[in-house]
């Protein structure tokens, strides 16, 4: 794909970072992607062999995203939230042999945590290399600069057998989500459904000559380097780019450089709506973008039309193992469609809505979970046959475990969702991976976590705490204590204390009346 951008769009505009001074055209990024590309073969990086990038959006995610394609590697997504327990967890699960990492965050630095790592030979025991993006080289690491000169070894031609040699039907991606077993689980995505989703996407959006995409939302998201990154580039079209979301800077880069197109969850929404600088920025050039990763209320979506002037913004729905993108209406779709729904199906995607109990098509208009069938739907969970049979049929449909229903002009209406998982302002996360940690504090004898409606982020996460007796648990005390146990977006940010959890008759936690509890506490 690269290959061919540079051919056809060369000197034209590929990634532009405002706040940087960077400006790459096609034949930029294209030939930094080759010379990462040429390091990692010189590393040992082989087909299929898999690596992780653990790093904000700086413009070398978006170089190695190619360069992985290039030689047949597997790019293994890590959230930049995740703790030092979390990254080894992935990086075990996926077997990966060499992790890309930036400098982290303020409390946490992501290279003293794989450092940490692998001082212990069982926590990691395949990874081999870590390379720096940015910053101070730590010893047994070694630099960018490092990489690319080591690529000098291995010739170009290397680099373009490999890209011919690798079908379109071969791992590209695996994307790491929550699932019903409380951890992780790695979705394995192609090169096809990549390519052929954020394609059917940007027509979606009716992506012409003179666009100009947004790109705020996190990489390492299969929105950030799927959608938006694919989106742009299947159809030649400039990113312009901030490294971490910044209200400010995301209004002065649309100023700036005439974004037109303008993705994003609705947290991000709220937020650039609320910024004072709004009102003093010339936002004129948007004229269509989509709201995903969580769902946005209505009067969210309406502010977005009608304050920030997007005509053509419309709610989307999609999911990780759907590559994600299932359903959005286009820009010339009815206004009311557009805001109050998430749209029709893709043109090559099948969405069946069906009953969890008989397996059988609920009647038209009826509610039931929604079935996924198409170019999009994953591989399967990388290393995890089971939970890839409970999530495909044998017949190749995807359940996606949530609930949704269609109108009489074949627009689907989300309607909630079987699985327990809360979506937090976009981020996935399963209440049994946080309960397990919760119950690891001395004071706590049991907890329950579940999703809460909150106006900014769709859902907030709470959780219900059952003390051990005498023990009165400080909400500070607790909050403190998650830091460095669960990525911040995991963290319990309502409480309530209870005696006992409400029980149905067969044992099970009545998160329902734990939702009520909450609410009424405020």
């Amino acid at each position: 794909m690269i290959e061919a951008l540079e051919r056809e769009c060369g000197a034209r505009d590929a990634l532009v970072y405002p706040d940087r001074g960077l400006r790459w055209s096609f034949s930029d990024l294209g030939a930094r992607s080759l010379e990462l590309a040429r390091g990692l073969c010189a590393l040992g990086v082989q087909p299929g062999d898999h690596v992780t990038l653990w790093s904000d959006n700086r413009p070398d995610w978006i170089a190695f995203q190619f360069a992985l394609a290039r030689i047949g590697a597997v790019l293994v997504t890590a959230n930049v939230s995740l703790t030092q327990p979390e990254i080894g967890y992935l990086l075990r699960q996926s077997r990966s042999v060499v992790v890309v990492a930036a400098p982290g965050r303020k409390g946490e630095e992501y290279l003293d945590a794989l450092a940490a790592l692998r001082s212990d030979p069982a926590a990691v025991p395949a990874l081999r290399k870590v390379v720096v993006l940015d910053g101070p080289v730590p010893d047994g690491m070694i630099g960018i600069d490092e990489l690319v000169r080591s690529g000098a070894s291995v010739s170009e031609g290397e680099v373009f057998d490999r890209t011919r040699s690798t079908p379109p039907s071969a791992p590209a991606n695996i994307q790491y989500t929550s699932g019903t077993t409380g951890f992780p689980k790695g979705v394995v995505l192609t090169h096809q459904n990549l390519v052929e989703n954020a394609w059917a996407g940007a027509q979606a959006n009716q992506a012409r000559v003179g666009d100009r995409y947004l790109l705020m939302v996190p990489l390492f998201h299969c929105f950030g380097c799927c959608v938006v990154v694919l989106g742009a580039y299947t159809h030649g079209l400039p990113l312009v780019a901030v490294q971490t979301f910044d209200p400010a800077r995301v209004l002065g880069a649309i100023e700036a450089e005439g974004v037109t197109l303008i993705h994003g969850v609705p947290a991000m929404f709220s937020a650039l709506l609320d910024h004072p600088d709004r009102l003093t920025r010339n936002l004129s050039s948007l004229r269509a973008g989509l709201v995903a990763g969580a769902l946005c209320p209505e009067p969210l979506m309406r502010r977005i039309h009608d304050e920030l002037d997007v005509g053509g913004i419309s709610a989307a729905y999609g999911l990780t193992e759907a590559s994600p993108g299932v359903s959005l209406s286009e820009v010339s779709a009815p206004l009311e469609q557009r805001l109050g729904t998430v749209g029709k199906p893709y043109t090559n995607i099948s969405v069946r809505i069906v009953d969890p109990g008989t397996l059988e098509d609920v009647p038209s208009d009826g509610v039931g979970e929604i079935w996924v069938q198409g170019p999009n739907v994953m591989l399967g969970y990388f290393n995890d046959e089971e939970a890839t049979r409970v999530a495909i049929t044998e017949d190749h449909w995807l359940r996606t475990g949530d609930l949704g229903s269609f109108d009489g002009d074949g627009a689907l209406t989300i309607r909630g969702r079987i699985k327990e998982l809360v979506i937090r302002g976009g981020e996935n996360v399963f209440p049994g991976e946080v309960e397990d940690v919760l119950r690891t504090h001395e004071h706590i004898r049991d907890a329950s976590v579940f999703g809460v409606s909150d106006p900014r982020l769709g859902e907030e996460v709470a959780a219900a705490i059952i003390s051990e007796p005498g023990e009165q648990i400080r909400v500070e005390a607790l909050e403190s204590w998650l830091e460095t146990r669960l990525a911040v977006f995991k963290r319990p940010r309502r409480w309530i204390f209870v005696d006992a959890f409400p029980m149905t008759a067969s044992g099970k936690v009545q998160k329902f009346r734990l939702q009520e509890m909450c609410g009424g506490e405020g």
